[in-house]
């Protein structure tokens, strides 16, 4: 599963939501995706994961904002210098590339 803003980092919503689905399909094994905002969540879950869930990805937006694009400009520099920016995004591996 692929998550943004939401499970394993945050209570509630969308969270308690996947949350009973995962608990609702023992039978099954996930690998969940999680794009949190900032590098300081890494490892820091709010809720405790059911034991299908077999691996967690991490994938973090200020960590993607701090690397360098192919011309070595700082993707943030990037960001802020667009008035229309659509932010596209893939998680690759805990890489996350933002283009517009």
């Amino acid at each position: 599963m692929i998550l943004e803003g939401s499970y394993p980092f945050v209570r509630g919503g969308v969270s308690k939501w996947v949350d009973d689905m995962l608990r609702s399909m023992p039978e099954h094994e996930f690998i969940i995706w999680a794009v949190g905002d900032t590098e300081e969540k890494r490892g820091k879950y709010v809720v405790d994961l059911p034991p299908n869930i077999i691996a967690v990805q991490e994938a973090f937006m200020d960590t993607a904002l701090k690397q360098r694009n192919r011309r070595g400009t700082r993707m943030s520099k990037f960001y802020l210098n667009k008035k229309k920016l659509s932010a596209s995004w893939y998680a690759a591996g805990t890489r996350i590339l933002i283009h517009s």
